[in-house]
């Protein structure tokens, strides 16, 4: 056995409670000094009575099946002292001890990832400017992380998907659960493509208070949190003051102002978020991190560089030094309106085009 496996134990003897869990690595040193302690010891410590030493020693004997369980769900516990633990999770106040994770790969420190996350009931225009951001990030080889929700949430991963790049969801229930059930096929294809990540176990079925802690693991996996829409108590706003309180990026799409949805939205703006209507804009506030990352985007060898593929040669024909308009190309080229928008942002990074005011574009 390993650090991994003390720590399973431990997180799942004390409920997924890392607060214990830390206060028991302080007192034993190590994940395998608590694991070989006798009960003689787990009851000199605060709050541990003999009801939780007796389970403490009892659960010893449930690891090798849990692990079982584990390979046969597909699913990895990866504990803090795990070099695969991602190290922007790591540095959050309290993170978890230990992450299930299912899928493809898994976020590291190299990966740039922005969360894309708002109402569960999105109106067609939080529809439209999920999809449109989340196409678009994904198009640039960015990780779109979500919280797995309805609405807002589901609408990043299915686009992100779409694009065939990584993405991930945070979940607020182990594995084998699904909330909403509709998601069940968005949750395979995600961990087909990408990542599932949970602080719980796979049968753990979804409550209400496992949903902030998730929030916070999103905030902290996250280099910038995108709010597309959200009312004045969406949960959405608790991942953003986190993502704050954790120093990252929070950005909001305006909304109308007649629109209840975007009550939250416009508020995080008015308190000095950054106000986001384009791509341009989340690149702009990340761009220290995809500079270090990837290039600064502009560079004709940025990591969005190369040369031009045949669809984006085919726009190109359509370009010349006289400024030609967004409908223009679209009329002439047949391409999807999202497509589009991300082929013309990337042949922009290429430093090959220049977009105008007016959705006008000439070559550079």
């Amino acid at each position: 056995m390993d650090n991994n496996d003390y720590v399973m134990w431990l997180s799942r003897t004390f409920n997924q409670n890392s607060k214990k869990v830390y206060y028991m690595l302080d007192e034993f040193k190590t994940p395998e000094n608590i694991f070989k302690a006798d009960k003689s010891e787990f009851l000199k410590l605060k709050g541990i009575n003999t009801e939780k030493a007796d389970l403490l020693i009892k659960n010893r004997n449930l690891i090798e099946i849990w692990k079982k369980e584990l390979n046969e769900s597909g699913v990895t516990f990866i504990s803090i002292f795990d070099k695969r633990y991602p190290k922007k999770l790591k540095n959050i106040y309290l993170p978890p001890v230990g992450i299930y994770v299912k899928g493809k790969k898994l976020i590291n420190n190299d990966t740039v990832t922005v969360s894309i996350i708002g109402s569960r009931r999105c109106s067609e225009y939080g529809k439209r400017m999920a999809s449109k951001f989340a196409g678009e990030l994904s198009s640039l080889g960015i990780c779109v992380l979500s919280g797995m929700a309805a609405g807002i949430d589901s609408i990043a991963n299915s686009t992100a998907l779409h694009y065939g790049n990584f993405t991930a969801a945070v979940l607020g229930f182990g594995h084998n659960c699904c909330y909403p059930a509709e998601n069940k096929n968005l949750m395979e294809k995600i961990s087909e493509n990408g990542c599932l990540i949970s602080e719980y176990p796979p049968d753990t079925t979804p409550e209400p208070y496992y949903f902030p802690k998730r929030n916070s693991i999103i905030a902290g996996l996250s280099d910038g949190v995108l709010v597309v829409e959200a009312s004045k108590n969406s949960g959405a706003l608790i991942t953003a003051d986190l993502a704050c309180q954790y120093g990252r990026d929070v950005m909001a799409v305006p909304s109308n102002i007649t629109s209840l949805n975007g009550v939250g939205t416009n508020n995080l703006i008015k308190q000095g978020c950054a106000l986001v209507t384009c791509t341009e804009d989340i690149l702009f506030e990340l761009g220290y991190k995809i500079i270090s990352k990837k290039s600064k985007p502009g560079d004709s060898k940025s990591s969005a560089g190369g040369k031009p593929t045949d669809n984006e040669n085919k726009i190109l024909s359509l370009i010349g030094e006289e400024p030609v308009s967004f409908e223009y190309i679209a009329g002439k080229t047949g391409f999807a309106v999202g497509d589009l928008q991300s082929m013309l942002l990337m042949l922009e990074l290429k430093n090959i085009v220049e977009k105008l005011p007016g959705d006008r574009f000439v070559r550079k």
